[in-house]
This record gives structure tokens, sequence and C-alpha cells, in this order.
């Protein structure tokens, strides 16, 4: 069943899909930039989206490609896609609309990466900033860009390493000033767990993973300001784990477990929590 809709879907679009896997020769990336501020027909507010991906020497085939679904697309609405195109920073970009969808799909190519978003002005912004980074200095945190000038991020691509086959990255301080992502505590009670969690404090949050040589390796970082730190996230404080006490075990121990913790805060943690449960 699956092979035959594969097969009228090639007939369809005209192209093979083992061939146009073959142009994703680099990394995928999508990013969640908060709402559109359009609206659905259902009223709900519109995801703003930002999807790139890496065709590099093959850039050509896969704008091929991609200008012939555009195609397939203005025929299926009998000439009715309006099609925009200007020059930012040296590259076409160019913008998709129709009179009834309510958003607009924006795309552009440069430096071998293909970008495309559902936001007015991502594409451009994304453009604009890159040309800048060639020749400008270092941005201050506050007046970053992209994500490669924020030092959260910086962080959180340092600690995943250069095994890391994918990377998970919640700016969570952007997150919290989008009033339609409605993220944060809403009634007194939730504000109180929050602040007993430390959740307050955290600042982005990311996961990342990758399978090399030496095995799948998977790390979850906390981006939390020690003057910050609170609740449990303050727990994350101390020195590392050595693990000299674990390497004494017997060499024949099934499952062996060795952890660092400081009792004192833990029971403190732990009694704030039981606060708010059980004052």
């Amino acid at each position: 069943m699956v092979k035959g809709r594969i097969s009228a879907a090639e007939q369809q679009f005209g192209y093979k899909l083992d061939e146009t896997l073959e142009l994703f020769q680099g990394e995928v990336t999508l990013a969640f930039l908060g709402f559109t501020g359009e609206r659905n027909e259902k009223g709900e507010p519109i995801p703003d989206l930002l999807i790139a991906v890496q065709p590099r020497d093959k850039a050509d085939a896969f704008m091929d490609k991609w200008n012939r679904i555009v195609d397939l697309l203005d025929a299926q609405t009998q000439k009715t896609l309006e099609i925009n195109k200007r020059i930012v920073a040296g590259a076409d970009v160019i913008t998709l609309s129709h009179p009834q969808a309510p958003f607009k799909i924006t795309y552009a190519l440069a430096d071998g990466v293909f970008l495309a978003s559902l936001g007015n002005g991502r594409v451009e912004s994304v453009l604009a900033a890159r040309e800048a980074a060639k020749n400008a200095r270092p941005a201050a945190a506050n007046d970053a860009k992209t994500l490669a000038e924020a030092p959260s991020f910086k962080r959180a691509l340092e600690r995943a390493g250069e095994s890391a086959d994918i990377l998970v990255y919640a700016n969570l301080d952007e997150i919290r000033k989008d009033p339609d992502a409605k993220f944060g505590p809403k009634t007194e009670r939730e504000k109180q767990e929050w602040e007993a969690l430390g959740l307050n404090s955290l600042k982005a949050v990311s996961y990342a993973a990758g399978v090399k040589d030496q095995g799948l390796r998977e790390v979850f970082f906390l981006e939390a300001p020690a003057a910050e730190r609170k609740g449990l996230v303050a727990l994350i404080e101390g020195p590392n784990l050595t693990g000299d006490v674990l390497a004494q075990a017997p060499r024949h121990a099934v499952v062996a477990l060795a952890l660092q913790a400081e009792p004192a805060k833990l029971i403190d943690r732990l009694i704030e929590l039981g606060a708010l449960t059980n004052p």
C-alpha cells in the first residue's frame, strides 16, 4: 500500500522519491518562531515556521524540483497563485500567496542553503543578518540577530559536542514574550509550584543526541544563570560526579548507580514542595 502511494505521488509530481532524497546533502533545520499574527478559519493562530535545508552542490537540481512543485500548485489553482520576486542580500526571495490562503510562503536559496518561512519578513531578516555577520563585529547579547550570536545558544551548542546528530533548542525567554504561546503558570497554585521547582529561572532548554563510534550520547542542558537558580533547579549546582566509589563495585555487578547530591539542599527543596501540597 505504501509503495503504491509513493508510486502515485511520483507519477503526479514527475520525479522519483530516492532521487529527491539525494538532494538533501547536509543539515535540516526547523525553527518555530512564534506566530505569524494571522488566524485560520477556526480563529487559531498560525505558527511562524522557518525551514532550512542544505542541498549544497545539488542546489540547482533541488531548485528545479521545487520550481516544478510551484508550477504544479499554480496549475491546480488555475493560475491564481500570486508570485512576488525581489532581491535581498544578493539572493532571489520569492513569496507565494493565494487569496483564499491565510498564510504566505517565502523562500530563497543562498550559499547552498534553502530557506522557507510562513512569517512575513523572516527569510529576508535571516539573509540580511547573514550578510551583516560576514564583516561585522560580534554582537552583544541583547543585540543578537541570529542564534549564532546568542550566548545561550552558543553554550547549548558547545555542550552538544561535535558528535551531535540532532539538536533541539527551546528559547524559553522568547516563548514567554509571545501571548499566543500561553506559556507559564496560569493560577496562583501553579505560580507557587513553578517558583518551588525553579522553572522561572530557566532561560533555555536544549537536547542533543548523536550516534558515533563511542555509541549513543545524549545531552540535556538547562540554561539557568547561577545567581537566579531556585527550587529544584538549584540542585544542579555543586561538584561533578567522579564515579570513583562506583568504580569499586564488584566486576560482575548487574546494575550500578551513583549520584552526586547534597542531602541538606535536597531536603530543603522537598520541604518546600511538600508545603505546597500540605501547607
